[in-house]
């Protein structure tokens, strides 16, 4: 009988082991899931307290005031910055890294559109009205995200 208790005895002993270390996986694996996210939730703030959006023009940098930016498009390898005060402002940086400068109020309707949610007039599931009368397209990718992000905003 000892033998048999014995292999018993090591059988708990090993699965007690294997859950503990399961355990112990799953806990490091949650802590770094929280690490980064709090780190994105960081970066977010840091985004929302810079008030300018410094972009390349003409071998200068130049700082443009993200409430003046009404919207960005894409013209290939072109980007032109649409804003209220100033004539737009043409830059070859791609939409996709000034999309990462931007904070959560621009949101991406299209590949080749990113607007400022806080200057949007009305919306439908097809376009999106800015204040100054313009009518841009909403993508059938984008579409879903978007009305569901510009639903809560009211």
């Amino acid at each position: 009988m000892i033998p048999v208790t014995t292999n018993v005895f090591m059988l708990a002993i090993t699965l007690y082991c294997i859950v503990f270390f399961y355990g112990f996986i799953l806990l490091v694996r949650k802590s770094f899931l929280i690490e980064a996210s709090i780190l994105e939730y960081k970066e977010e703030k840091y985004k929302q307290k810079i008030d300018f959006l410094t972009i390349r023009v003409n071998r200068k940098m130049n700082n443009i005031p993200r409430n003046d930016i009404d919207y960005l498009e894409s013209l290939g390898d072109y980007d032109k910055i649409i804003t209220s005060s100033s004539p737009p402002i043409i830059t070859k940086e791609k939409i996709s890294r000034l999309s990462e400068k931007l904070p959560d109020t621009f949101l991406g309707i299209h590949r080749s559109f990113i607007v400022n949610i806080e200057k949007i007039q009305s919306f439908t599931y097809e376009e999106i009205k800015m204040k100054n009368n313009i009518k841009l397209p909403i993508s059938r990718t984008y579409k879903k995200s978007v009305v569901e992000t510009l639903s809560k905003e009211e």
